[in-house]
């Protein structure tokens, strides 16, 4: 190699052409016609011409040449270290072996034929030193099969007519003349000439060079072997044509770079025998400006490209099937033909597009590991095969290695189009670690038989990439006549489809094909999607993703029409059912109105849509224009009859906001599927789309029209939060059920507040405005929130049922106020709505505290023909309600209602707990508007009820209601109180009344003692014929102070009610506080009042008039008077005996505490509230103070307070009681003096006093 490079150094040849050549030494070789091997020439003859003078070429016979007999051909015209030879015709025959004398300093001999016969070599033809040796013959030259050459240095053959050299003087073999007495340097990057026309260079033989080794010629015509310690060219300005046969391999072998350049042709077929091959330690290059046919395998040390004649990227086309094994990088633009396979110790880059017609014969099978683990097997001569392999170090042979840079791959398209094949593309395959890049980008692979013109099962996609994968247009393996392709895309980094579809369907009877991807990250954006279906009778496929970091399903196309998604589904008119989507991945993101579905729109079933993210999951906002919404969903769509799939999310976070939904949904007569949530942190539904007209939502529908049943909706998570209008639901607009609402949240519940335009709820339901019945609501959480004008609630909007609304609450269930503009209360309810014929659903509550306030609601009601629904609240606890809202518009309120124009009887109110609290004008009722009749509200509280206060501006009370309301014609319902201890105070009120038509209720109270104070108030009213009782049951005392009273009444023609009161201690009452008890009427008969106590005490009775101090009374304005009946042990005292018991009294004041050692007595009081009602109770406070808020009303409960005519008579003294006895009778009495007790005996020894004198401070 140095001697040739100092050669050329030297030397400077140019052709008549002035085309250029890149490498290695300059020659030119020009081939003539081909001549048959066995033809009647003699083709061994030299002989030299005489254009050379005394210079002249000379053959010596019979020279010893390395110890063999040869012919030495010497003389020549010598110019600097160049050596000239020219004959009139040159052959080296069979079994002859001719020579070239090298004298010293020559480094190139050049040999030109000037007769008019082509050169026959069928014997060795050698060079006797190192010199190169270039052989001009525009006739052409064939190589025998037995020729070779013994050439140390290098070797030119050439079909070119001259040589034109730099100084522009020719050295011509069709006009020869003697090269001049001037040195001629031939440099590197000489030209090449035109060939002879037609003239071709033949070789069967075997040509093997020390150095480089070119041919060159019009047309080469290449069947033996040819091998080059430097590089290898073959150049034909027309044609090259390679071919081996079965029992002779071809074989281009070379050190350096290997070229085969036609300019019009190259064709090659050298897959006959197994050793056939290119083989190359450097590049190796397939030149020509048409489409270059090459059937070989080919091992390059270094890079393989296919180039047309301006050096941009070629096309191949091979009837059989080509390997490739190349150190470095491959490149091509189009490939059509049978199976290929490509092992590239760097990139590949194909483009434009790659069509595989069938399978081939020279592949290399092999069962290849993947990088997930699993294997697949290649087969090119069973199944057409594309089989490419970047940045691979997994080489059968390579004859030195290669120095890629890049493991990528890059294809244009690809195309199959024969049944059964296979896409395998990877830069996983015995990675090459070291090198950089990796990435995989492709516009379209089509294996589907639709596009592949076939029939017939279509072929898979596997795609195992080392970096990143783009998918920039489509990858199909849908099939019609047979089963769909399997796609299988895995990388370690980043998988992006961009406005781009992937898809495996099927549209006959086969079975759609299966999607498995695995990435660091998939992204799907700009209107992409990944999609398996079926339009047949076969099943679809199923889609799985597995990201280690995430799934990013994003937007829509550039023009908003198509939606970014991962989708599986039955299409219109099929049969088979729709295949499951499992996405396993940390981070699941949809935006920007893309989805993940699975549906049927068919008789097929929908598949099963499964999600576990193990960090989140992420549905957010809508399309551009806010039509879509981004989503989850599993559906039965238009007329399907096939069931919708199940969705189920295991996640630790769920965020859905921006007007984002989940759904389980069906529009026809297949059932939808169940919704399951699974979060381990928490679930967050939060606010609604950029125009307010769309919420954030976790829904399962049955939509209008359908007739198949909604799907469940579970959630199980720690938190829930729904938030500025967002909802979470059941519903059913059809014939079908509504689905159930299962919330288990082992933390808290919490919904707060509306949309940003006010108009919209954060809400938890479950509905029916169809014939179908509503599903139920199952709340289940330590603690259930509500505020800021968010609702619960469970309800009909026609002839289907509503469901039941269920809320078990370990700690507290607290409603706090309204919504900002106070149009919506915070608000648990269980309703019928207007123009429904359907019955509500009930709702109960349990939990140990039940909190309302600033305006909240909790409530059952019916707007409709259908029955309200049960209202039922456990609380172990506490419930306490206060306050109005903060405009003052609206009280806190617990209610079982039939609204104004309903026909359906309102529910139940039943409220069970220890202690009952209602204030500052908050309200309790069971009523009627309508002509359905109220529901009895009963309370049982085992400690305690507090009814307190008015609203802040005083027209409000506090209260207890069961009411037939004003121009209602149905029955008011009864209020039944069942306590330890009722105090009603402050103006509160608990009231039985009916100011309608109907029938008004009774008020039944059974207590341990009743408390009213301060204008207090137990009523009871009717408008229509009867009712209004009140019975009243206590086990110790009632007593009534300042202004308080108990009336049943009556207005128009009604009756008064009745009173009777039981009391197991005393009735008592402060005659100057006018606090009365009284049964009156208008127009109608007065009352009856009956009370039995062992005493009532501070009362006058007056049976016809109400006095301005404390009365029983029963009279009518108009009609008779009723009766008072008071049953005791004593006449009625208008005042307490004068020996009541002064407690201040009692108490000795002189002692100071005793000294160390001296014992000392004494006694605590703790009052009622002091200890728990047994050991295995829990501390209750008299009272809990909340800064909380409360529900629109339809018909507040407003009672003026009472007033009472003043009084000029001078009060009596009043005597305490300062002691009591039994009497006879064993009736306690009262006594104004202490009374004396003789003691059985000293218990005790007394205590000492230190200071006497400190009595009576």
């Amino acid at each position: 190699m140095p001697e040739i490079r100092q050669a050329l150094n030297r030397c400077s040849l140019r052709f008549a052409s002035g085309r250029g050549w890149q490498r290695g030494l300059v020659g030119c070789l020009v081939v003539g016609w081909v001549y048959s091997f066995s033809g009647n020439r003699a083709t061994a003859q030299i002989t030299p011409d005489a254009t050379l003078g005394v210079e002249r070429s000379v053959v010596r016979a019979n020279a010893n040449i390395r110890g063999q007999t040869a012919d030495l051909i010497e003389g020549g015209a010598a110019r600097g270290a160049n050596l000239f030879h020219s004959f009139q015709e040159f052959n080296v025959g069979d079994g002859q072996q001719v020579y070239f004398a090298n004298p010293v300093g020559i480094e190139n001999i050049l040999t030109r034929v000037t007769g008019n016969t082509l050169s026959n070599i069928r014997g060795t033809l050698g060079v006797d030193g190192g010199a190169n040796l270039f052989l001009l013959n525009p006739n052409g030259m064939i190589f025998g099969p037995n020729a070779k050459l013994d050439i140390p240095g290098s070797f030119v053959a050439s079909t070119a007519k001259s040589l034109v050299f730099e100084n522009g003087v020719e050295l011509s073999a069709t006009n020869p003349q003697a090269p001049p007495l001037l040195t001629i340097s031939i440099t590197p990057g000489v030209q090449y000439g035109s060939n002879q026309p037609g003239s071709k260079i033949t070789n069967v033989g075997k040509l093997a060079v020390g150095h480089n080794l070119t041919l060159a010629a019009d047309t080469l015509d290449l069947q033996g072997q040819l091998s080059a310690g430097g590089d290898l060219t073959l150049k034909a300005t027309d044609t090259v044509r390679v071919q081996d046969s079965v029992a002779n391999p071809f074989i281009a072998s070379a050190g350096g770079q290997l070229l085969v350049q036609g300019d019009r042709i190259v064709d090659i077929f050298a897959l006959n025998h197994p050793t056939s091959v290119f083989s190359s330690g450097g590049d190796i290059v397939w030149r020509s400006a048409n489409t270059i046919g090459g059937d070989a395998r080919v091992r390059a040390g270094r890079n393989f490209r296919i180039e047309q004649l301006d050096g941009s990227f070629g096309n191949l086309s091979s009837p059989k099937d080509p390997v490739f094994e190349v150190a470095g990088d491959f490149s091509l633009a189009n490939y059509t033909g049978a199976s290929l396979q490509i092992l590239a110790g760097g990139s590949v880059n194909i483009s434009g597009n790659v069509t595989i017609n069938g399978f081939g014969g020279a592949f290399n099978d092999s069962s290849v590991t993947l990088s997930d683990g699993t294997t697949v097997a290649l087969n090119g001569t069973t199944r057409p095969t594309l089989d490419i392999r970047a940045g691979t170090t997994g080489f059968s042979s390579i004859p030195t290695p290669g120095t890629p840079t890049s493991a990528d791959i890059s294809i244009g398209s690809i195309t199959m189009r024969a049944p059964d094949g296979v896409v395998f593309l990877t830069n996983q395959y015995a990675p090459n670690t070291l090198l950089t890049g990796g990435a995989i980008a492709v516009g379209t692979i089509r294996t589907d038989d639709t596009f592949g013109g076939f029939v017939g099962n279509s072929g898979s996609v596997i795609i195992d990439s080392r970096r990143g994968l783009t998918v920039n247009n489509r990858i199909d393996s849908s099939s019609a006549t047979g089963n769909a392709g399997d796609i299988r895309l895995i990388t370690s980094d980043v998988i992006s489809l961009v406005n781009s579809v992937v898809t495996s369907d099927t549209s006959g009877l086969g079975k759609g094909g299966d999607i498995d991807i695995k990435a660091r990250q998939l992204l799907v954006s700009d209107g992409a999607s990944i999609i398996v279906s079926t339009f047949g009778e076969g099943d679809g496929g199923s889609l799985t993703v597995n990201a280690t970091e995430s799934v990013q399903v994003i937007g829509t196309s550039v023009n908003g029409q198509t939606r970014s998604g991962l989708l599986a589904q039955t299409v219109e008119d099929s049969t088979g059912n729709a295949g499951n989507v499992t996405i396993n991945t940390p981070v699941l993101l949809i935006l920007g109105g893309a989805r993940v579905s699975a549906s049927t729109f068919s008789s097929g079933d929908g598949g099963n849509l499964t999600i576990n993210a193990t960090e989140s999951v992420q549905v957010l906002g809508r399309t551009a224009d806010d039509e879509s919404p981004s989503g989850l969903f599993a559906l039965a769509s238009g007329d399907s009859t096939g069931k919708a799939g199940n969705l189920t999310i295991n996640t630790p976070q769920l965020l859905v906001s921006g007007g984002g939904w989940v759904s389980v949904s069906t529009f026809s007569s297949g059932n939808g599927g169940n919704l399951t949530v699974n979060a381990t942190g928490s679930v967050q539904v939060v606010g609604r789309s950029a125009n307010d007209e769309s919420p954030s939502a976790l829904f399962a529908l049955a939509s209008e029209d359908s007739t198949g049943k909604a799907g469940n909706l579970t959630i199980n998570t720690p938190q829930l939060l729904v938030t500025d209008g967002a909802e979470v639901s059941t519903n059913t607009f059809g014939s079908g059920d509504g689905g159930n609402l299962l919330v288990n949240a082992t933390e808290s519940v919490q919904l707060v507040g509306t949309s940003a335009d006010g108009q919209s709820v954060s809400r938890l339901s479950v509905d029916t405005q169809g014939t179908g019945k509503g599903g139920n609501l199952t709340i289940t959480t330590p603690v259930l929130l509500v505020s800021d004008g968010a609702q619960v609630s469970a309800g009909t909007l026609s002839r289907g049922d509503g469901g039941n609304l269920t809320v078990n609450a370990s700690s507290l269930v607290q409603l706090i106020g309204r919504s900002a503009d106070s149009q919506f209360a915070s608000a648990i309810y269980a309703q019928a709505e207007r123009d429904s014929t359907g019955k509500a659903g009930d709702l109960t509550i349990t939990t140990p505290v039940l909190l309302l306030s600033e305006g909240a609601e909790v409530s059952a009601t019916t707007f409709g023909a259908g029955d309200g629904g049960n209202l039922l609240i456990n609380a172990s606890s506490l419930v306490q309600l206060i306050g109005r809202s903060v405009e003052g518009q609206a009280s806190s309120r617990i209610v079982a209602r039939s609204q104004r124009n309903s026909t359906g009887k309102a529910g139940n109110l039943t409220i069970t707990t220890p202690v009952l609290l209602v204030s500052e004008g908050a309200q309790i009722s069971a009523t009627t508007f309508g002509s359905g009749d109220g529901g009895d509200l009963t309370i049982n509280a085992s400690s305690r009820v507090q009814v307190s206060g008015r609203s802040a501006d005083g027209e409000v009370p506090s209260g207890l209601f069961a009411q037939a309301e004003r121009d209602s014609t149905g029955k008011g319902g009864n209020l039944t109180i069942n306590t330890g201890r009722l105090v009603v105070e402050n103006g509160g009120q608990v009231s039985a009344s009916g100011t309608g038509a109907g029938i008004a209720g009774n008020l039944d109270i059974t207590a341990d003692s009743i408390f009213l104070s301060n204008q207090g108030g137990l009523r009871a009213t009717t408008a229509a014929v009867e009712g209004g009782n009140i019975r009243l049951k206590v086990a110790d005392s009632l007593i009534l102070r300042n202004n308080s009273e108990i009336v049943a009444s009556a207005t128009g023609t009604a009756n008064g009610g009745n009173i009777n009161v039981e009391a197991g201690s005393y009735i008592v009452g402060i005659l100057k506080e006018n606090s009365d008890i009284v049964a009156d009427a208008d127009r109608g008969q007065g009352g009856r009042i009956t009370a039995k106590a062992p005493g009532i005490f501070g009362f006058r009775k007056f049976i016809d008039r109400r006095t301005p101090e404390s009365d029983f009374s029963a009279n009518s304005a108009v009609g008779l008077d009723g009766s008072v009946e008071l049953n005791t042990q004593d006449k009625l005292e208008d005042q307490l005996p004068t020996n009541f018991v002064d407690g201040t009294q009692l108490i000795d004041r002189r002692c100071t505490p005793p000294k160390t050692g001296q014992e000392r007595s004494s006694f605590t009081i703790t009052g009622r509230g002091g200890l728990p009602p047994s050991p295995n109770d829990t501390l209750q406070g008299e009272s809990i103070i909340t800064n909380w808020v409360t529900l629109d009303s339809n018909v507040e409960n407003k009672t003026p307070p009472a007033t009472s005519t003043p009084q000029n008579s001078a009060p009596k003294q009043l005597v305490e009681a300062q002691g009591w006895y039994f009497n006879p009778k064993g009736e306690v009495v009262l006594t104004a003096s202490a009374p004396t007790i003789t003691s059985p005996g000293k218990w005790l020894p007394e205590a000492s006093c230190n200071a006497p004198s400190a009595r009576g401070q």
